[in-house]
C-alpha cells in the first residue's frame, strides 16, 4: 500500500516484531517483557482501545520508529524514500499525541461507528452483496 498511515502501520509492527525476535533469541529478558510486545501487537493490530501500560509501551516503540526514520537506520529490508518518511513521521507524531476526546465521547463515536456499519451491512445483504 502506499498511503502513510498504512505504511507507519506496517513499520512498527514489523519494528515491534523485530524486538519480539530479538528478546526471543537472546533470553535478555523474562517472560514479562515478552508478553508485553504480544500484548502490544495484540492491541495495536486488533484493538479499539488498549490498557494504559501498553498505550505506553506503543509509543515508546512509536518513538524508536521516529528516532531510526529520522536517522535513516532502517533495517536493509525495509526500504522506504526520504519523502516517504516524511509522511510517515507526521503519521506517528499524530498517534503519538494524547487523544482529546473524553470517554463519553469515545463511546458516543463508537456508537455511531457501529451504527453506520450495520446499516451498510444490512444494505449488502438486501442487495445481494458478498
Amino acid at each position: 500500500d502506499i498511503m502513510p498511515d498504512v505504511i507507519a502501520r506496517d513499520l512498527l509492527i514489523l519494528h515491534i516484531i523485530t524486538d519480539l525476535a530479538h528478546k526471543l533469541i537472546c533470553n535478555a529478558e523474562g517472560d514479562m517483557e515478552v508478553a508485553m510486545i504480544v500484548y502490544v501487537l495484540q492491541y495495536t493490530y486488533l484493538g479499539d482501545f488498549m490498557p494504559p501500560y501498553v498505550l505506553d509501551k506503543l509509543v515508546a516503540y512509536i518513538e524508536e520508529l521516529e528516532g531510526v526514520l529520522r536517522g535513516g537506520l532502517l533495517p536493509p529490508h525495509m526500504i522506504i524514500s526520504k519523502g516517504d518518511a516524511e509522511k510517515v513521521l507526521k503519521v506517528l507524531a499524530n498517534w503519538r499525541a494524547p487523544l482529546d476526546m473524553s470517554r463519553q465521547d469515545v463511546v458516543t463515536a463508537l456508537r455511531k461507528a457501529g451504527a453506520y456499519a450495520n446499516v451498510v451491512t444490512q444494505k449488502k445483504i438486501e442487495n445481494n452483496y458478498p
